[in-house]
C-alpha cells in the first residue's frame, strides 16, 4: 500500500515551509522573492479576471510589477487557492504511487 494523501499533503506543506525559511533567512531578494511575488500576485490576477471582486483593494491590481493591496477576503481566498493546488498534487502522487506499486507487486522479479 503507498503513503496516502495526507502523509503526502504534510510533506508538501513541510517542503513549502523549508524553501518559505530558506528564502527569508538568506535575505535576498533574487528568485526566491521574485517566485513569491508571483506565487501571490498571479491568482489575484486570475481572480480579477474571471470577475471575483473584493480580491485587491480599489477592485483592481494592474500588473504583476505594480502590485496592489490584497484584502482579508483576498488573503482567505489565496490561502484556500494554494491549499488546494497543494491536497490536488497531494492527492496526484499519492494515487500515482500507489498505482507504481502495485503495478511492481504484480509482476515477479526476474
Amino acid at each position: 500500500m503507498g503513503p496516502s494523501t495526507r502523509k503526502v499533503f504534510a510533506y508538501l506543506i513541510g517542503f513549502y515551509v523549508a524553501l518559505a525559511a530558506a528564502a527569508a533567512i538568506s535575505g535576498s531578494l533574487g528568485f526566491q522573492f521574485a517566485l513569491a511575488l508571483f506565487a501571490v500576485y498571479f491568482p489575484v490576477q486570475m481572480f480579477l479576471a474571471m470577475g471575483i471582486h473584493g480580491v485587491a483593494q480599489g477592485g483592481h491590481c494592474p500588473l504583476i510589477w505594480n502590485p496592489c493591496v490584497i484584502t482579508l477576503e483576498g488573503w482567505a481566498l489565496l490561502i484556500l487557492f494554494w491549499v488546494g493546488v497543494s491536497w490536488l498534487l497531494a492527492w496526484i502522487a499519492a494515487s500515482t504511487i500507489r498505482a507504481w506499486k502495485s503495478s511492481r507487486s504484480d509482476r515477479p522479479d526476474l
